[in-house]
């Protein structure tokens, strides 16, 4: 797929991690640990994210899965509202991802354009 050159809005389409795939890391590492210590952790773990998971029909399983939606090329403005989502667990997550898409998406591409442009000067 094509690097994005001077526009801040084209694309790196690729696939992330799932919550659904981070979950099932867990349960491998659960099942392979030996510790006793660990056990508890593990087990406590596993029972909280079960929620976010879309196999087990989680009631918070709409966050398991790649984004199906596609933003605007171009766009100068984008407004993504996390406003109806419930309060206590679903929007603090909603969040971080949306944080961690920003980051990703604009400011890292801001401050490749701006190192190209401090070594044309």
């Amino acid at each position: 797929m094509a690097v994005s050159t001077d526009n801040l809005f084209e694309k790196e389409k690729k696939d992330m991690p799932t919550i659904g795939s981070w979950y099932k890391r867990i349960q491998e590492k659960a099942r392979s640990n030996k510790n006793p210590d660990y056990q508890f952790h593990y087990s406590y773990l596993l029972k909280v994210m079960r929620q976010y998971v879309r196999e087990y029909d989680g009631q918070m399983a709409y966050f398991d899965g790649q984004s199906t939606f596609d933003l605007l090329d171009g766009a100068p403005f984008i407004n993504l509202d996390i406003s109806q989502l419930e309060e206590r667990f679903a929007r603090p997550l909603a969040q971080q991802i949306l944080l961690s898409w920003i980051g990703r998406n604009l400011l890292r591409k801001i401050v490749k354009i701006e190192k190209r442009q401090e070594r044309k000067e």
